[in-house]
């Protein structure tokens, strides 16, 4: 396989909050100024960001130009804020230390744009929302090997990485369980098919158990504000349950802002599971138990897949599948 006739090193690694640079003339001219960064690990070293403007980019770090045969691999984004995203990049990352391939990140997913100058990669990795509607089109002129991360709806024939929110959902329930909770309750968000995947474990685990269940509460906006009015609502008519499972741990960490404030007039103790174990979970008191999607296992094990497409040329996989198992996080 290819990879593995390069020396063992530590990748260069840069990162584009800007999709001109792949757009029209935004690479292959001479005079460009677009660099990679200093080798090392995206959380050790300084990351490259060019803004989207009309002005010329500013050149941040003189190296090895980024769009060179000695960039291998591009991983491309919808954005650089998403906390799944940068778990996935940084599983990526961590992978290819070991392998000598660079990485470059462009944020290019979903703009609607003519791209040019991506020949110059061995292969790409698509970091994907779930529900994300692929362009195939785009995929198919890119001319390489293409892994997908993300439960999106058509992936295709390319290679998928993908999270079992079911299973996920199932051991938030009989955490809870384990608790000695005999009424758990669900807040979920919009019906997706993930949310419905998420759904069904609470459903089928609660019936599994012999407990009762009722249909989920829903929250329009993933935050600390939409847990605590949840839960004001529930505490002002007296239907505060003794386990509640939330699919986001800002709602959550809200929703236990709002039982702390009150816990001198609450009658019933209620424990908290959130779902994608963000770095708040540690933060706030108590801290909060919750369900680790692995995204770093997901990142790592995309580049792997990917780097073995490479070696053997295959293009394409005919839809293969990975399912990535999460697992539940406890915290005292």
């Amino acid at each position: 396989m290819p990879n593995k006739s390069h020396s063992i090193q530590q990748p260069k690694v840069a990162v584009f909050d800007l999709f001109r640079l792949v757009s029209s003339n935004g690479i292959g001219e001479p005079d460009n100024a677009f660099h990679s960064l200093q080798p090392g690990r995206r959380k050790r070293s300084r990351r490259t960001t060019f803004s989207d403007n009309t002005q010329s980019a500013t050149r941040i770090a003189d190296n090895i130009p980024l769009f060179s045969r000695s960039a291998r691999i591009a991983v491309l984004v919808e954005g650089l804020s998403d906390h799944a995203t940068n778990k996935i990049i940084s599983g990526i990352e961590a992978a290819a230390e070991k392998t000598g391939y660079e990485i470059a990140i462009l944020n290019i997913l979903g703009k609607q744009r003519p791209l040019t100058g991506l020949d110059s990669f061995e292969g790409f990795i698509a970091c994907c929302s779930d529900e994300a509607v692929l362009d195939q089109g785009f995929f198919d002129k890119l001319g390489k090997p293409v892994v997908v991360v993300g439960n999106v709806k058509n992936a295709g024939e390319h290679h998928c990485i993908k999270t079992d929110y079911q299973t996920g959902a199932q051991l938030a329930v009989n955490h809870l369980i384990d608790q000695g909770c005999q009424k758990v309750l669900m807040i979920t968000s919009e019906n997706t098919s993930a949310n419905l995947d998420k759904y069904l474990g609470y459903r089928d685990t609660l019936k599994k158990s012999g407990k009762d269940w009722q249909e989920p509460l829903t929250f329009t906006e993933p935050g600390i504000e939409s847990g605590m009015e949840i839960a004001a609502q529930m505490f002002q008519k007296g239907v505060l349950p003794d386990g509640v499972f939330i699919t986001n741990d800002w709602v959550a960490a809200g929703f236990m802002k709002y039982l702390k404030k009150m816990e001198k007039s609450l009658t019933t103790k209620t424990t908290v599971v959130g779902f994608g174990n963000e770095s708040l979970c540690e933060m706030i008191e108590p801290a909060l138990c919750s369900i680790d999607f692995r995204k770093e296992l997901a990142g790592s094990t995309a580049l792997h897949t990917l780097l073995d497409q490479i070696g053997d040329g295959h293009l394409v996989v005919t839809g293969e599948l990975t399912v990535i198992e999460p697992v539940l996080v406890t915290r005292a």
